[in-house]
C-alpha cells in the first residue's frame, strides 16, 4: 500500500476521532450555579380573556329582559295641611283683692304689736310705727305670692298649617342593554329587571307581571378578547363588560365551581424562576422543582435537572 495514503488514513481517523471527542464534549451537560431562585404563582401565569359585549341568547320568539340599575323618585312638594290637637291650658285664678289690701293690714297689725313691745315712751312710739309699716310690706307681698300660685286649668283645641309629605309622581329608571345605559320614565317602582319587546321597554305594570311569570331559562352569548383573539362562549350568568373571565388549558372558563377552584389556588407555587451563573454567563430558567444543592445542569442551553440528584441518580 501507498506509504501517503497510509499516513492520510492515519491523519484522518486523529482528526475525525479529535472531532467526535469535542462533539461529545460541547453536548455533554454542565454544571451551572444557582445565584436566585424566585417562587411563579399560579396568578402570576394566569391568563383571561376580557368581556367585550354580551347578548341575551333566550327564544327568539321569547321577551328579553334587560337590568335596572337604578330608580330615582321624582317628588313634588306635599300640600299645606291644617293639623289640630287637644291642649290642656293653666289659666290664672281670677284676683278680687287686686292691691293686697287685706294682706297690708294683717301684716300692719302683726308689725304694729310687734313694735310696741320694743322700748319705752316716744321710742315705743317709734317701734310701733316702724313695725306696721315693715309688716304692712311683708302682708302685702305674702298675699302677693298666695294670689299667684292660684291657678286653673282648661282644656282647648288649637290649631297650626304643617308641610305635609311628598307625593311621587314617578320614577327615573336607569336600565342597561348590551352595557349601554338608558332611562325611562315609570309611574311605579319597578323590579330588577324589565321585559323588552320588539325594541321597547314594556312600563304596564300588569303586563310586567304576566310576562316576568312566564319567563324562561335565559342564557347569554359572552364575547370576549384574549391573547390568543377573539371568540364568544355561552354562559347562564350575564357578566358585565369588561370583566375578565379565566382561561384554563386554553378554553374561557364559565362553569363556577372551576372558576372558584382556579380563584382559590392563584398563591399556589407551580414553578420556580432559576437566575444561574455558567462560566461567566448569567442565564434564566424556568424549572418545575426548586434546586435543593445550588447547581443545575444545563446542555445545550436547557436545564435538564437538579445537578446533585442527576449525580445520585448515576
Amino acid at each position: 500500500m501507498n506509504k501517503q495514503l497510509i499516513i492520510g488514513l492515519c491523519v484522518g481517523g486523529l482528526v475525525a476521532t479529535a472531532g467526535g471527542a469535542l462533539a461529545l464534549r460541547d453536548t455533554s451537560p454542565k454544571v451551572a450555579e444557582v445565584v436566585s431562585v424566585k417562587p411563579i404563582t399560579a396568578a402570576m401565569e394566569q391568563e383571561f380573556a376580557e368581556v367585550t359585549r354580551v347578548v341575551e341568547a333566550a327564544d327568539p320568539g321569547a321577551p328579553r329582559f334587560v337590568q335596572v340599575v337604578d330608580a330615582a323618585p321624582l317628588t313634588e312638594p306635599g300640600e299645606q295641611q291644617e293639623v289640630c290637637e287637644s291642649v290642656v291650658v293653666t289659666h290664672q285664678a281670677p284676683v278680687k283683692d287686686q292691691n293686697q289690701i287685706a294682706g297690708t293690714a294683717a301684716g300692719a297689725v302683726v308689725g304694729g304689736v310687734l313694735g310696741n313691745q320694743v322700748g319705752g315712751g316716744n321710742g315705743k312710739k317709734v317701734a310701733t310705727v316702724a313695725g306696721a309699716v315693715v309688716g304692712g310690706i311683708i302682708g302685702k307681698k305674702v298675699q302677693e305670692n298666695h294670689q299667684s300660685k292660684q291657678t286653673y286649668q282648661t282644656t282647648e283645641r288649637q290649631c297650626r298649617w304643617e308641610q305635609g309629605p311628598d307625593r311621587i309622581l314617578g320614577y327615573d329608571v336607569t336600565y342597561e342593554v348590551e352595557g349601554e345605559s338608558s332611562v325611562i320614565f315609570m309611574d311605579h317602582k319597578p323590579g330588577k329587571q324589565l321585559p323588552l319587546v320588539d325594541g321597547k321597554i314594556v312600563t304596564n305594570k300588569a303586563e310586567i307581571k304576566r310576562l316576568t311569570a312566564n319567563k324562561g331559562p335565559t342564557s347569554y352569548e359572552v364575547f370576549y378578547t384574549s391573547g390568543t383573539g377573539d371568540g364568544s362562549v355561552i354562559m347562564k350568568n350575564a357578566p358585565k363588560k369588561g370583566a375578565l373571565l379565566f382561561i384554563d388549558n386554553g378554553e374561557v372558563v364559565t362553569d363556577s365551581q372551576q372558576e372558584a377552584a382556579l380563584r382559590a389556588a392563584q398563591n399556589d407555587v407551580v414553578a420556580y424562576q432559576v437566575t444561574y451563573r455558567l462560566k461567566d454567563e448569567l442565564g434564566q430558567a424556568r424549572v418545575t422543582e426548586k434546586p435543593q444543592d445550588g447547581t443545575l445542569l444545563i446542555k445545550n442551553g436547557k436545564v435538564i435537572a437538579n445537578a446533585d440528584s442527576t449525580r445520585k441518580s448515576l
